[in-house]
């Protein structure tokens, strides 16, 4: 798997309600407010500093991540004024298993309507499709919402939580539960905050 040329690229993901894009820096004061948040912050792993200069540094080297193919921002924007929803990314890729790690966070006013099984499922999807064979869900055994979450998206226990590691859910390629056939991101269940910014 080469991140730099294949992976890492940007996609076209939309649906009916809202498309995955880039970060831009006019994004960093909902970035900085959404780093407010207590329950994103209580699932996910937010820098140490959260100002606004922070959020647009943060934001500034997304792309570089990218390109570098350490990894893949992306915003859930609203499909009608653009305005950030939430987040969702791959990181942490592993070439030699062909697999990396997923995150998810959302809003508060986009919570509650399907926006993140949606968001994970298009992003777990098109990853899928490409040369990933493996996409993996981390979380705190105490975020019950993202495991139902992970597990509406067709993510499958892989490891329990232990003394010093989250608990772990993957989804492969390949499952015959999704077939690649058909409009990506259509999973339509309630949504939560995620598992990491």
């Amino acid at each position: 798997m080469n991140g730099r040329e294949t992976v890492l690229e940007v996609p076209d993901l939309r649906c009916e309600t809202f498309r995955l894009r880039q970060w831009r820096i006019e994004d960093a004061p909902d970035l900085f407010e959404a780093w407010k948040d207590p329950q994103i912050l209580s699932g996910s792993v937010a820098p140490e500093k959260r100002s606004l200069r922070d959020a647009r540094e943060w934001i500034s080297r997304t792309d570089v991540r990218r390109r570098a193919g350490v990894s893949l921002d992306l915003v859930v924007a609203d499909g009608g004024d653009d305005s950030l929803l939430g987040e969702v990314g791959l990181y942490r890729f592993d070439k030699s298993r062909r697999a990396a790690l997923i995150s998810w966070w959302l809003t508060t006013g986009a919570r509650g309507d399907g926006t993140a099984t949606r968001a994970v499922n298009m992003l777990a999807e098109w990853a899928l499709a490409g040369p990933l064979t493996a996409v993996i869900a981390e979380m705190k055994e105490t975020n019950v919402k993202s495991r139902e979450l992970a597990q509406r998206c067709g993510f499958d226990l892989l490891r329990a939580a232990g003394d010093s590691t989250p608990m772990a859910f993957v989804r492969r390629a390949g499952d015959p539960r999704f077939p690649q056939a058909g409009p990506v991101g259509r999973a339509g269940a309630p949504d939560t905050v995620g598992s990491r910014p």
